[in-house]
């Protein structure tokens, strides 16, 4: 954790870094392998938001520049990506970033 100096900001860092978001809903693949993430984006496009792709127009940036700011996972992320965005993530929890950083290197 990096300690910012603003115990609101240190508390969120801690609760993400601790449980970080969409992880609880991942019960099969073992952690931080490809099945994981895989099981993750599942969840979330197929039970959680399956709205979420048409919405937020994943394959519509193909070249385009993209910020994410608290990227999570990188699960949205990896989409725009995946669709040919070039894609910056900025988070406030060095462990969604790890999760992140793990998450396109699978």
């Amino acid at each position: 954790m990096i300690a910012t100096g603003d115990a609101y900001k240190d508390q969120v860092q801690r609760q993400w870094n601790h449980d970080p978001a969409g992880s609880h809903y991942v019960t099969v693949a073992p952690a931080h392998t490809q099945e994981w993430f895989l099981e993750a984006e599942h969840y979330r496009y197929g039970s959680y938001a399956p709205w979420m792709a048409e919405t937020m127009e994943f394959d519509r940036h193909n070249c385009e520049k993209l910020l994410e700011i608290g990227g999570g996972m990188g699960t949205d992320l990896a989409q725009f990506a995946r669709h040919g965005a070039r894609v910056t993530d900025v988070d406030l929890s060095a462990g969604h970033l790890r999760l992140a950083r793990e998450n396109f290197a699978v």
